[in-house]
């Protein structure tokens, strides 16, 4: 049996090697929600519309790569294309007040609706290895890609989350400022990435990787601040209702 010209086992074997090294990082993420966790039919909710968005993006890099002859501009707009998609895409389903009530959360959505993208991503790439029953290819290309693809879209994500969360307790301005910081950064990161990996050698792809885990890293330390800002908030907050009392 066979779904759009692949064969079923494939398929789920495909799906199983792209999905499920996602579900470590999900879950880590989602332990570090320790205030007013969010709603777990939410978070998969995003992470399906992540996994979705994967169809969007591809059409429109299809069509960009129709446009464009240069392979430098090409990168750029493939690496503006996904980030734009995972932001809008996560932007449009939690976005609220009702979701959005402490400074992580935006990381949080985000971060969760770029697995959703990586998962599928992931997935699409080991279909062809798992088809020639190529399984040294299939394991080192599921490893590469959770260490390397799979940490690019939590760090770009996670940049744009951050950047946002800085700007929780500011105006609407700052957080428009904040945002486009976010977008740009994690435009940036994720082309340079693409560049190292498109060099092929060894030496690209070892100094790409410490980027990332580098750049992770720091997101972690961000992440931390992020939440003790909101707790020294949250006790202002009760020391000003307790002073009025």
């Amino acid at each position: 049996m066979e779904i759009f010209g692949i064969d079923i086992q494939t398929l789920g074997w495909a799906l199983l090697g792209g999905i499920l090294p996602t579900f470590f990082w999900l879950r880590f993420w989602w332990r570090e929600d320790e205030c007013n966790r969010e709603p777990r039919s939410m978070l998969v909710l995003t992470f399906i519309a992540g996994m979705l968005s994967v169809l969007i993006a591809l059409s429109a890099e299809r069509f960009i790569a129709d446009l464009l002859y240069n392979q430098t501009h090409i990168v750029v707009a493939a690496a503006t294309i996904e980030e734009f998609i995972k932001l809008v895409v996560v932007g449009l389903l939690a976005f609220s007040i009702r979701f959005i009530n402490e400074p992580t959360d935006y990381a949080l959505y985000l971060i969760t609706g770029a697995l959703g993208f990586a998962a599928l991503e992931n997935t699409l790439f080991l279909i062809e290895p798992i088809t020639h029953q190529d399984i040294t290819v299939s394991i080192l290309t599921g490893n590469l890609r959770f260490l390397g693809a799979t940490v690019l879209h939590i760090v770009a994500s996670a940049t744009i989350g951050a950047f946002l969360g800085i700007a929780f307790y500011k105006n609407k301005f700052a957080k428009v400022i904040h945002g486009i910081i976010g977008v740009l950064t994690a435009i940036t990161l994720h082309t340079i990435f693409n560049f190292f990996i498109m060099k092929g050698t060894t030496q690209s792809i070892i100094t790409a990787l410490a980027m990332l885990w580098a750049s992770a890293i720091l997101l972690l330390v961000v992440f931390e601040k992020l939440k003790q800002i909101h707790r020294q908030q949250m006790l202002l907050k009760t020391n000003l209702e307790n002073y009025h009392v």
